[in-house]
């Protein structure tokens, strides 16, 4: 795994543990992928229904356009989405609260609904400092590839 995908997990508070378990996902899928390369990684978080904060799913995006999901990472769990995202982009939608793009808090949330023109939806959910790297991967991944 790059070594600025584990600085991120990091800055997102994850474990050593957590973040061995991240890196050990990433080589399974690495073997799957064969000509396409893992170049990020992004930790999907929301509040539960308790509002504590929550890792729901794991997303690794490749050189070649594609977007690996790992739902229930956590619980040691393989079930695997893969979907290439390029040049399909038709809507994304941004929602927040205790974040204006800049200024971020513990409580800064943010969901990202990015709609392919396939028909098919990714959801992307960050919160506190990982609104800011869910910024920057909207920007970097989806924002120019709109119709």
């Amino acid at each position: 795994m790059k070594e600025e995908c584990i600085e991120y997990l990091r800055k997102v508070n994850k474990t050593d543990p957590i973040i061995k378990h991240i890196i050990e996902i990433h080589d399974e899928y690495c073997k799957i992928l064969e000509d396409e390369i893992i170049v990020d990684v992004f930790v999907c978080e929301d509040f539960n229904k308790d509002n504590q904060k929550e890792d729901t799913s794991l997303i690794f995006f490749t050189s070649k356009g594609g977007l690996l999901e790992a739902k229930n990472y956590i619980l040691n769990d393989r079930d695997i989405d893969y979907v290439k995202y390029l040049d399909k982009v038709d809507y994304y939608q941004i929602q927040y609260r205790n974040y204006d793009l800049e200024y971020i808090t513990d409580s800064s949330w943010m969901k990202v609904l990015v709609k392919l023109s396939n028909g098919i939806r990714i959801y992307l959910y960050a919160i506190g400092k990982n609104c800011e790297y869910l910024t920057c991967l909207l920007k970097k991944y989806f924002v120019p590839l709109i119709k």
